[in-house]
């Protein structure tokens, strides 16, 4: 996709916008935890129901993520993003005026649309990021995202603590807002491809490469295991180490560091000859520590400095998955390589809180850490077997040698 402008924007505006966006996608889903006591004494549920919340959220984003590509590459990035951002300020906005625990499923279902985003973003950031500094680029708007681990959930969660959890989605409302009006200001719109056929044409012959089937597993298992492990952190603590809501907002904020970092120098192992060792070394150690934080009654520092350990490892093989994307769907297909995280991010974070609620009710705290890391160890066999260099190469000569109908050229 070609950019109607003369002058490509620079990498930091390119980078910092794509990160906005991935902020607010990160704010709605991971301000729950931090409130998840409060929303269910409010809403008349126990805590491992209200954290489904975030299942249905995830459960409309794995419908809605997965076209995102096709149709920005049909009309544009720029209108998909607006959707995605109009619609999450609905849903953000309806969850803080929810009067029922049904009536905050439907809008953190409408908030699910907010799955728009990040594939359109990351198609976005492929437009303009050359090849060789594509994992940096990713790196970065990852670690820009992770800033609202950082210090969008422990604003939420302090004004939760001060004036209720109901204005914590009004100033998440306000936030993404003021994102959207950047973007429809400021955000280029490059020039829609032309593609041919109908979104399922556009994705088959990503369907046929057996390695992007293996990578999205391996991805699944980290979004399980990290989503099972945020959404009932700050409930651990609160529960077991007697903390109140505003308290768990700086261990939050500490353990938020990992998404900021990881991405951030994982971004530029992406482009070196060590990128295949990431996922498997990342999700083997993460596991093992998620365990060791749930299942094992540990000091409360020891119990943030290993949760800060675990968003470090556990957040490495996600850049990875995109970069190799990246370079698997070359520019024919690039927006719909870039939808291809979608179905594995967002069955994740649908299991991730579902399977952690369950583990709750039936083995306590310490299920959940067993849980993770059982998911994880599974996910690090997997990438320590499939997912090598040889693969992503032959992967990415199959994709561009496609002839126009899809097709392989092997001429």
């Amino acid at each position: 996709m070609r950019s109607k402008n003369k002058t490509a924007p620079g990498f930091l505006f390119l980078v910092a916008t794509a990160g906005s966006g991935i902020f607010i996608i990160q704010l709605v889903i991971f301000m729950m935890g931090p409130l998840l006591v409060d929303i269910a004494d409010d809403l008349g549920v126990e805590v491992p129901v209200a954290g489904q919340l975030n299942t249905v959220t995830a459960g409309v984003w794995l419908f809605v993520a997965g076209s995102a590509g096709y149709f920005s590459d049909r009309y544009g990035r720029k209108p998909i993003l607006l959707i995605g951002l109009v619609a999450t300020i609905v849903g953000v906005l309806g969850m803080g005026v929810a009067w029922t625990f049904p009536v905050a499923m439907l809008f953190r279902a409408v908030s699910g649309l907010g799955g728009l985003i990040p594939p359109t973003f990351s198609a976005f950031l492929a437009d303009y990021v050359p090849a060789s500094s594509r994992g940096k680029a990713f790196g970065w708007m990852s670690a820009t995202g992770g800033l609202a681990i950082v210090v969008g959930v422990p604003l939420t969660t302090l004004v939760g603590e001060l004036v209720g959890w109901r204005w914590s989605f009004v100033a998440a409302a306000a936030a993404t807002a003021l994102v959207g009006l950047f973007v429809f200001l400021r955000l280029p719109n490059p020039a829609p491809v032309g593609n041919s056929g109908g979104i399922l044409t556009r994705f088959a012959p990503l369907a046929r490469v057996g390695l992007i089937w293996d990578m999205s597993l391996v991805n699944m298992t980290h979004r399980i295991a990290y989503f099972g492990f945020s959404t009932y952190f700050a409930a651990y603590l609160i529960v077991s180490h007697d903390l109140s809501t505003g308290q768990t907002a700086i261990p939050v904020a500490i353990i938020g560091v990992g998404t900021v970092v990881s991405p951030a120098v994982v971004g530029y192992m992406a482009d070196s000859r060590h990128r295949s060792k990431v996922m498997p070394v990342g999700l083997a150690i993460s596991g093992v520590i998620a365990y060791l934080i749930f299942g094992v009654d540990l000091p409360l520092l020891l119990v943030v400095a290993l949760g800060l350990l675990f968003t470090v490892a556990i957040f490495a093989p996600f850049t990875m998955f995109h970069t190799f994307l990246s370079l698997i769907g070359g520019r024919r297909l690039q927006g719909t390589a870039m939808n291809v995280p979608a179905f594995s991010n967002q069955s994740g974070a649908m299991f991730g809180p579902a399977l952690g609620g369950l583990a709750l009710a039936i083995g306590g705290y310490g299920a959940i850490g067993l849980l993770c890391m059982v998911v994880a160890v599974f996910g690090s066999v997997v990438a320590a077997a499939r997912v090598r260099d040889d693969r992503i190469r032959a992967a990415t000569e199959r994709i561009a040698r496609l002839d126009p109908q899809g097709n392989t050229d092997n001429r």
